[in-house]
């Protein structure tokens, strides 16, 4: 209801200045940023821990989170894959030997992750 008579009477929805809680880092001293970069596989629970332990100041993960993605990092998972054995190396360099004058008509190949197509 106030937003709707905020907009009759004044035609705008802004929050006014000063409203919500206020900032425990300042944008000077973002150390999260720089604690988020050091270890890019960190998730925001983790950044939390360490921050209250650096700071003696909470700050709950939702916000460590949103903070970092408005500056547009991500967590990073590590990529777990078994290790190419000498045979699979050796089998790769085969095919790759035996098909290296391979002309496909790329109007018939079909690139999907998501399913498997029986034609």
């Amino acid at each position: 209801m106030r937003v709707s008579k905020q907009w009759t009477e004044e035609g705008l929805t802004a929050r006014k200045s000063g409203s919500g809680p206020r900032n425990v880092t300042s944008a000077r001293e973002d150390r999260l940023v720089r604690m988020a970069q050091t270890d890019r596989t960190a998730f925001s629970r983790q950044l939390a821990a360490q921050w209250s332990t650096a700071t003696r100041v909470s700050l709950c993960a939702s916000s460590i989170r949103r903070r970092l993605l408005q500056r547009g990092l991500r967590a990073r998972i590590p990529l777990y894959r078994i290790p190419l054995t000498q045979n699979h190396r050796r089998l790769r360099l085969h095919w790759a030997n035996v098909n290296r004058s391979w002309r496909a008509d790329w109007q018939q190949v079909v690139f999907s992750d998501k399913s498997r197509f029986n034609l």
